[in-house]
């Protein structure tokens, strides 16, 4: 479910700035995909399967711009 709210956001704002009407399935394989490598060794570390959520709007930027 995490992983939903760090996708979609940055999905939408990507979608948004490019002018996307529909969506298609790939772009949020590519949002998964920036995503897990956004996660850190201390993540791991600690337990976390994703970034903190103190990260969201960074992350969310991120993923937008590797759309």
């Amino acid at each position: 479910l995490k992983q939903v709210i760090y996708c979609f956001s940055g999905v939408g704002l990507g979608a948004i700035a490019s002018g996307m009407y529909h969506i298609e399935e790939d772009v949020f394989l590519s949002a998964a995909e920036v995503l897990a490598n956004l996660v850190t060794e201390n993540d791991f570390k600690v337990g976390r399967m994703y970034p903190p959520l103190s990260s969201l709007k960074d992350c969310s930027i991120k993923v937008t711009k590797g759309l």
